[in-house]
């Protein structure tokens, strides 16, 4: 018997840092400064199963890498995106739609930020789609450079800066 322990609980048992939740933000779960490779999809699937416990939308920050100035998913990329597409289809989210926002820092002009930030939530979400999520189930928004959760000032910054975020907007109507 096969026995499966998810990674967030592996690495509580361990005091790993694989995902926290975000400073002073209920609901959110920020895996920006996690090894990618180390986020399965049940724990992204735990990060956005609804908490009635907290009244608002679960988020899960996934640090989602394209390439430079691009909205073209890396490898690693990919295949974060593929544990979010298990996690999505796992039947304790699929009767749920979801936001996807993507998110830049400040490097170069606003307006460019705004429209590479739609471009890369555009493709994260055809991604998805093309892993067999229902498109339906999926809204694509940029958010451009205009919700950094840290600072820009710093390349560990900019980095945490530069991602994609799933909201859980509740039930498919």
């Amino acid at each position: 018997m096969k026995i499966r322990i998810p990674m967030l609980a592996l690495a509580a048992c361990l005091a790993l840092p694989v995902a926290a939740a975000a400073d002073d933000e209920v609901g959110v779960t920020d895996f920006t400064r996690a090894n990618p490779s180390a986020i399965e999809s049940g724990d992204i699937a735990d990060a956005l199963a609804p908490n009635r416990a907290i009244r608002r939308p679960t988020r899960a920050r996934l640090p989602i890498y394209f390439e430079s100035d691009s909205a073209t998913l890396t490898a690693e990329g990919r295949t974060l995106l593929s544990n979010a597409a298990g996690a999505l289809k796992d039947e304790s989210l699929e009767p749920f739609r979801f936001r996807i926002e993507g998110h830049t820092d400040s490097v170069g002009g606003a307006e460019y930020n705004q429209a590479l930030s739609v471009r890369r939530a555009e493709a994260v979400r055809n991604f998805l789609i093309d892993q067999g999520v229902a498109p339906e189930r999926l809204q694509a928004v940029g958010e451009g450079e205009d919700a950094p959760v840290a600072s820009n000032d710093s390349g560990d910054g900019r980095q945490r800066n530069r991602r994609v975020e799933f909201v859980n907007l509740g039930p498919v109507e």
